[in-house]
């Protein structure tokens, strides 16, 4: 391990050498922060980096450019900016740090492609199926309706009134409903399978951890952490994507052998689909079995990863602040009742859970600076010159709080989206998703989960603080991992109504 450390060293020090000399010929003319030769502004920029990339904003703006190690960077506080660069301009400042042909057939996700025919037709068929709700003989509501009734049975039976940490059976309620779109099977909560599916999930999306593994090769990247973790989170996320490969291979061989005669559909089904229209039609398509292992991750990674955490969140921001869950409470009370299920149509209906869910995600931001963009040519811009190549990284957390537009951003307040009248106000300045053509794919799907979960998890139990805990006391604390912003460790009681 040491012959390879100094390897890796010396191989980096010469590639960082070469990038800061050609570097130094094209440069980014937006001002912005002066760093120190190969590492840029790096060392200075502690663990939650978004929080630092807001504070340098207040000294040089909406947008500055800076170099982290050998990469050029430009950093944006600013909604209308990044709306302006990654929407209005997206073909030039919506590629990706990865650069593989599109006919190279490996099971990597489109969400790590560059931004050509290959990503459209990946994107294009992956939204028109996740926005489909049809799934044969059951809806969306039916089969989300079915994994909160498990995860209620489970709860009840297996905890009673007793504090638990939630986070493990709330992600196995979210893995449950993916392996239920994608293909059509389910574990029981006492199955600890589900276990190697949420880390794995837990483990891709670490690989998108721009710092640690495709944003910056620099000497600081490998010897400032000198146990080698750009190499163990490769490996792990290696790992991951195998599993999830393997199941794809062995769930696309039964779903050839064997049509489903319930009238079941999944998401391995319409890929199958797909393609034998394509073949038949002679058609042009980048949809083969690789494409199908590349999707499933980015599925996994996204729902197991995202909107699970999403999930806990909501958990625990409703336990501590017990005024918001009464509210919620009321409201789906008014609305729904107790004698039937939530659907998606009572949504309309509901100010303010829409407020508690605009809240819950400006107040978290669980993807605060989201994937990297990368500027696919050579661009000017309000002219200023941003050489081909240069990041383009949207600080979402230090647009969510902006003293400017959201007073005491610390404050976690879902009356802030409430007019005088009660009724929901939305803001264009909330973007969990993302903006522009590279949107999460998986943002209606994550919006009708949250949704329909958050209201019947209210509907069926009252979220309490373990026995002697004041529920104001809890720690709602983020931990930053380098790619999501996850909530610490905590208990609840889910007390039956």
């Amino acid at each position: 391990m040491a012959t390879i450390a100094i390897y890796l060293a010396v191989a980096c020090v010469v590639a960082s050498t070469i990038f800061f000399i050609r570097s130094r010929l094209r440069r980014c003319t937006i001002p912005g922060p002066k760093g120190w030769p190969f590492v840029g502004i790096y060392p200075s920029l502690g663990h939650e980096i978004f929080k630092d990339f807001a504070k340098l904003s207040k000294k040089y703006g909406d947008i500055y450019s800076c170099r982290l190690c050998t990469a050029d960077a430009i950093v944006i506080n600013k909604y209308e900016i990044v709306d302006d660069l990654f929407r209005k301009r997206q073909g030039t400042f919506n590629d990706r740090f990865i650069k593989l042909p599109d006919t190279l057939d490996i099971p990597i996700g489109f969400g790590e492609l560059h931004y050509g025919d290959k990503w459209k037709e990946m994107r294009s068929f992956t939204i028109n199926v996740l926005n489909n709700q049809n799934l044969g003989d059951r809806t969306f509501e039916d089969l989300l309706n079915e994994e909160v009734s498990h995860f209620r049975n489970y709860v009840i039976n297996s905890h009673g009134q007793k504090a638990f940490k939630p986070k493990r059976a709330l992600l196995h309620c979210m893995g449950n409903i993916l392996l239920t779109l994608v293909f059509r099977k389910r574990m029981d909560y006492k199955d600890s399978e589900m276990n190697n599916y949420t880390d794995a999930a837990h483990n891709l999306a670490q690989c998108l951890d721009p710092f640690v593994f495709f944003g910056v090769p620099s000497v600081l990247q490998i010897l400032g952490r000198f146990n080698i973790i750009p190499i163990k989170k490769l490996r792990l996320s290696q790992l991951a994507l195998d599993k999830i490969a393997t199941e794809c291979h062995a769930e696309i061989a039964t779903h050839q052998k064997v049509k489903t005669l319930d009238g079941s559909r999944d998401f391995v089904d319409v890929f199958l689909e797909e393609v034998d229209s394509k073949k038949e039609k002679n058609t042009k398509t980048f949809l083969t079995e690789n494409t199908l292992k590349g999707i499933a991750s980015n599925l996994f990674a996204a729902g197991l990863d995202s909107t699970a955490t999403m999930l806990i969140w909501f958990v625990l921001l409703l336990t501590k602040h017990q005024d918001v869950q009464k509210k919620l409470r009321e409201e789906v009370d008014a609305v729904i009742g107790r004698d039937r299920l939530p659907t998606l149509k009572d949504r309309d209906s509901m100010n303010y859970v829409k407020a508690l869910m605009q809240e819950a995600h400006r107040f978290v931001s669980v993807a605060p600076m989201g994937m990297f963009h990368m500027s696919a040519t050579d661009a000017e811009w309000q002219g200023y010159f941003i050489p081909k190549g240069t990041y383009l990284i949207a600080n979402y957390w230090g647009m969510h709080h902006d003293e400017r537009l959201f007073p005491k951003p610390s404050e976690f307040n879902p009356e802030r989206f409430l007019n005088e009248s009660g009724e929901f106000v939305k803001s264009k300045y909330v973007t969990p998703y993302g903006i522009g053509k590279r949107i999460c794919p998986g943002e209606v799907l994550a919006q009708r989960e949250l949704f329909l979960f958050v209201t019947q998890l209210v509907q069926t139990f009252n979220m309490q603080p373990p026995e002697g805990v004041d529920a104001k006391n809890m720690n709602s604390d983020g931990v930053y991992d380098g790619v999501g912003f996850f909530p610490p460790e905590f208990e609840a009681r889910f007390l039956p109504l």
